[in-house]
């Protein structure tokens, strides 16, 4: 399912001072960017959703992006890894979004089995140049778990 409207998270409701928040900061995409992606797919379950900007962010974390809620970005995908398993995009963020993953990317697609965050294990590896400039636009959302 695609992402729905999330709420904000409110940190008055968990009282320990460095808990981290029961969701993930993304750039969700707009669903004319996902179908663009869903195109490079090499893998049956098809994904290409979101970037992800911080996992279970901290209260010094969240601080940082909750201005940024809302606000819509664009980012150029420089090319793709895959392996048997997985399929990612390698994102170049706008300056005034940050990640906290060494290498921003969407996840494309998995083969059957495989969990989206594999991902993450093959950003590092050698990408194939995305020859045609490939521009993605998403809103930066909270999504809870």
């Amino acid at each position: 399912p695609r992402h729905q409207g999330a709420c904000l998270p409110n940190y008055k409701e968990y009282p320990m001072k460095d808990r981290q928040l029961p969701g993930y900061v993304a750039l969700v995409l707009t669903d004319e960017s996902s179908w663009k992606l869903r195109e490079l797919a090499v893998h049956v379950d098809v994904y290409c959703r979101h970037v992800t900007l911080a996992f279970r962010p901290s209260p010094t974390v969240w601080a940082k992006f909750e201005p940024l809620v809302g606000q819509r970005f664009e980012v150029e995908v420089l090319g793709t890894v895959q392996d048997s398993r997985g399929q990612a995009a390698l994102v170049e963020l706008p300056e005034g979004l940050e990640c906290e993953n060494t290498y921003p990317f969407i996840t494309i697609s998995c083969a059957h089995g495989t969990n989206p965050a594999y991902s993450k294990n093959i950003v590092g590896r050698e990408a194939r140049i995305i020859q045609e400039k490939l521009v993605m636009e998403g809103t930066v959302t909270f999504v809870p778990f």
